[in-house]
């Protein structure tokens, strides 16, 4: 009897919400209606209206949003740049034009407090321009002085890294901390960097924890942590976090590990206990080179060794060339070092 009267329940919030959801979206059409009616009777207010609506209400159109904001700008409609200019920022009905985005962004002329704010994220970052830290982090103050409390952030990032401005953690964390405190990840993600910057890994380790599950970086650093403190044990588990979330870094530091496990373990004799671990090794060292993101040259340069060698898999001169040529392709000078010695001493 109480199964019954659960799923009677659960069938009528359902019910419920569902026709929530369908009544909300009868609602923007009728709305979206009403706009267009507008525009057609010459009110150009309203296209930039409809525009929002397309972006942010579903059904969204985002090609429909640009559209209407394309229209709306060239009528002179206030607000219209920095919407325009948004669209070429995310890639919203158009390819993403960092450089676009930037022209509009400074053609609106501090408008609109969102201009300033993407104006120093562009600088920031050096989105289809040179990073100007200095530019950014002007653009940073006056997005927040006209009220761009996301900006609060990226002002903490540059006195946590001395960018456009003299370093000053202790500022950073005066500013991080508050954020952090209500639970903004990205908030807690920048004050456990600055914990382990200064050393603090206990403070570090505290912050990183909080939002391993949201943050998968986190539980790599918590790996880098706890492997700076020959806790091999713990290193693995936060690794092994992060690789099943699929992050490349994560796969190549556990496969690292496992890898040189291996190889001790071969040394003493155990060959076939070895090649389980080259085995897994292997795979983990592959998913983190062939990822499109972010490939990383490390675990294509231990790659190439698995190819070269038969570990993990089958011996194949010509793939452990090809890893090989790939892991020099990103110029990083330690895999560059790691490889000579690699591949003169097997």
């Amino acid at each position: 009897m109480k199964r019954t009267v659960v799923s009677c329940i659960l069938f009528v919030v359902v019910s419920i919400i569902t026709y929530s959801q369908n009544s909300n979206v009868v609602n923007t059409i009728n709305d979206r209606m009403k706009l267009q009616s507008q525009i057609e009777r010459g009110n150009m207010d309203a296209l930039n209206m409809l525009g929002v609506s397309y972006l942010q209400k579903a059904p969204k159109d985002y090609q429909k949003a640009f559209d209407l904001f394309q229209r709306a700008y060239k009528s002179g409609v206030d607000n219209a740049t920095f919407n325009l200019g948004h669209c070429y920022f995310h890639g919203y009905g158009v390819p993403k034009d960092y450089r676009m985005a930037l022209k509009l962004f400074l053609e609106d002329g501090g408008k609109t407090c969102g201009s300033l704010f993407y104006i120093g994220v562009i600088y920031f970052h050096g989105y289809g321009v040179n990073a100007d830290y200095v530019k950014a982090f002007d653009y940073l103050q006056k997005a927040k002085a006209c009220g761009q409390t996301n900006a609060d952030e990226f002002i903490a990032l540059c006195y946590a890294e001395g960018k456009g401005v003299d370093k000053d953690e202790e500022r950073a964390l005066s500013i991080l901390l508050p954020l952090a405190n209500k639970n903004d990840v990205n908030a807690q993600f920048g004050v456990a960097n600055i914990y382990r910057n200064q050393g603090n890994n206990e403070r570090a380790l505290y912050w990183y924890g909080k939002i391993a599950t949201q943050f998968s970086t986190a539980s790599v650093l918590m790996g880098d942590i706890y492997k700076s403190e020959n806790n091999i044990g713990l290193a693995k588990q936060y690794y092994r976090k992060a690789s099943d979330y699929g992050v490349a870094i994560g796969e190549y530091k556990l496969g690292e590990i496992i890898y040189d496990e291996a190889m001790k373990l071969e040394r003493n004799g155990w060959k076939s206990d070895a090649e389980k671990l080259y085995t897994e090794a292997f795979h983990l060292f592959k998913d983190a080179s062939e990822d499109n993101d972010t490939p990383v040259p490390g675990a294509m340069r231990l790659l190439q060794a698995c190819y070269r060698y038969g570990r993990g898999t089958e011996q194949n001169a010509e793939l452990a060339d090809k890893w090989k040529n790939e892991a020099l392709k990103h110029k990083d000078l330690q895999t560059i070092e790691l490889l000579k010695i690699e591949i003169n001493n097997k």
